[in-house]
């Protein structure tokens, strides 16, 4: 790809071509988003920038007010604005994830047919696309981001749903009046730290479970927004369901309201360790909200992005093993944990799925 160079007068039309042709996406970490990058035509940073910031210096003096067939007589300033505009936006992208607008990006899942609405066990799967809203990086909400290590756990869930303390669980006899023509309760599935919402609602239509969201409430609106917009989707391929709810781990008396049960027998925690306290409020969540009389099965995931994480992981270790939970299942995944981009690192998963019965809890 050749960039237009401002002395030849570039048309309008011309530079928004290739304005939208600089677009950084964010990554789906799926086949089809990495095959696209093949087609896509090299050009250095340094280029690219270069190119952008040429617009900020041009006056394009040369555009002329153009007539359209659906927005009338453009300007020539109003075309000026809209250039700028985007170059700014690609500009905006090349600084980091802070710098970024809202996103939405799509991930492509397999769902095993014994989870479908025909409750018939099948080896065929159906394809679903879960869409994830991204609103900009703000503060510290990290939350309002999706991770390497969330893909890369979705991508393990029909696994881990396999093993045998989960799987008992998942396939546990359940009434619906689709079934055996009677209603009754169905496995709740807790998610600690939701954030985007995209390991809880694949866990909703891998494993045709309920499952109940949780973020803090700055994270709350996007993670029900996401929700809402893909429950279509996994209720077209599972019996699974997700919802959005508040939980601050240090606030276990105001959580879950409006309900009955605060108790779940699996929960999930990904990517859930950023600062020094975090260890011992999730463990105290965990702990908090388990069944009682029953095992809790938990599956936690912290990538190791650096000796700090790797520490906040051993001490979450050492807490849940206190309270009375055994790892009876861990691994490690590589996850790139960054946006599309030549320099995205490759970051270490550490997960462990956790059984505990509610002895001292």
């Amino acid at each position: 790809m050749v960039l237009p160079n401002f002395r030849d007068k570039p048309s309008f039309q011309l530079l928004l071509k290739t304005l939208k042709s600089l677009e950084v996406k964010p990554r789906s970490w799926d086949d089809d988003s990495a095959k696209s990058l093949v087609d896509r035509p090299i050009l250095s940073e340094s280029t690219v920038q270069e190119f952008l910031l040429g617009v900020f210096k041009t006056d394009f003096s040369w555009f002329e007010d153009t007539e359209d067939e659906d927005l009338g007589i453009v300007t020539a300033q109003e075309q000026i604005d809209e250039i700028v505009d985007m170059a700014s936006r690609r500009l905006a992208e090349r600084c980091g994830r802070s710098a970024r607008g809202q996103d939405t990006r799509t991930f492509r899942l397999e769902v095993p047919q014994h989870c479908a609405n025909d409750f018939e066990t099948q080896q065929s799967t159906a394809n679903i696309e879960l869409q994830i809203r991204e609103p900009p990086l703000t503060g510290d909400n990290l939350g309002l981001k999706t991770w390497g290590s969330a893909w890369t756990m979705v991508q393990l869930l029909p696994q881990i749903g396999l093993q045998p303390a989960l799987q008992r669980l998942i396939d546990q006899p359940r009434f619906s009046k689709s079934r055996v023509g009677l209603e009754g309760p169905e496995l709740q599935v807790l998610e600690l730290g939701a954030g985007t919402g995209l390991v809880g609602m694949a866990a909703a239509a891998l494993w045709g479970v309920n499952v109940v969201l949780t973020d803090l409430p700055a994270i709350h609106e996007n993670l029900r927004y996401n929700i809402d917009i893909n429950m279509p989707a996994i209720s077209r391929v599972s019996n699974g369901h997700a919802c959005a709810e508040i939980l601050d781990w240090s606030d276990h008396e105001n959580a879950l309201h409006g309900w009955s049960s605060k108790e779940f027998e699996v929960i999930l925690a990904v990517d859930p360790l950023y600062d020094d306290d975090h260890p011992q409020l999730l463990a105290d969540t965990i702990k908090q909200f388990a069944k009682r009389g029953k095992v809790t099965v938990v599956l936690t995931a912290v990538p190791f992005r650096d000796k700090t994480t790797q520490l906040l992981c051993l001490e979450l270790e050492r807490l849940m093993e206190g309270n009375g939970f055994k790892s009876d299942y861990k691994g490690e995944n590589i996850c790139r944990d960054d946006w599309e981009s030549a320099n995205a690192r490759e970051v270490m998963v550490s997960w462990a799925l956790w059984s505990g019965r509610d002895a001292d809890r």
